[in-house]
């Protein structure tokens, strides 16, 4: 059951995608590759603090329970624009912007574990079930322009990292106050998108879920 919440929360979080046939490498081109330090700071890095920013959200006004939420589109560290699926919001010029989709998540707070090294079991055993590409097919594009091989943008949280401080009510039931966390998931970081309206569309196949779309609208102001 817990595999299950999970996965429903995670698959709207925000979006990642699956293969297309014809790669449009100017797709690529909108993305930091995998491989890269936006900013100064690796991927896990970014992810972490992504993780950090999501979880310690109150639910009633957490972008996943609430889309509209003023808490959507957040810029971290003055660089980054933070969004969850559902977002129809502005983003700064000049600011990149960084999403999650399907991701496994485990803390001490939630009972999954009490070391860093069970903690990373959890979230790396949890995500090959959940998402493998038996189960999870997606395809993504940025102003219909797909983007070629999005599970190379697979992301693991460093160990250790900053602990997370889990609000009284917060997404997951978890046990409020700091506690150890280890994520693994799909995670992007967009280059700066010119000034001007745009689009990420994911078009999500999961053989539990079935198949459904999840939409960012962004005006670059």
């Amino acid at each position: 059951m817990r595999a299950l919440r999970r996965l429903t929360i995670a698959s709207f979080v925000a979006l990642s995608l699956l293969s297309t046939a014809q790669a449009d490498q100017a797709g690529n081109r909108r993305l930091f590759s995998p491989n890269s330090q936006p900013y100064g700071r690796a991927y896990a890095e970014w992810f972490a603090e992504y993780q950090e920013w999501l979880n310690e959200i109150p639910a009633p006004v957490n972008p996943v329970t609430d889309p509209a939420s003023p808490n959507n589109c957040d810029v971290e560290d003055g660089r980054v624009t933070f969004i969850v699926a559902g977002a129809d919001c502005k983003v700064p010029e000049h600011k990149a912007v960084a999403f999650s989709d399907a991701f496994w998540e485990c803390s001490t707070a939630e009972g999954l574990g009490d070391t860093y090294s069970e903690l990373r079991a959890c979230a790396v055993d949890n995500f090959a079930t959940d998402f493998n590409r038996d189960v999870l097919e997606f395809t993504i594009r940025v102003d219909d322009r797909p983007i070629p091989r999005p599970r190379r943008w697979t992301v693991l949280t460093p160990i250790p990292s900053d602990l997370i401080d889990f609000p009284e009510d917060n997404i997951w039931g978890a046990e409020p106050g700091p506690s150890k966390s280890v994520t693994k998931g799909f995670f992007y970081i967009l280059r700066p998108l010119p000034e001007g309206a745009h689009t990420i569309t994911a078009d999500v196949h999961h053989e539990t879920f079935g198949d459904f779309t999840l939409t960012y609208e962004i005006r670059v102001t």
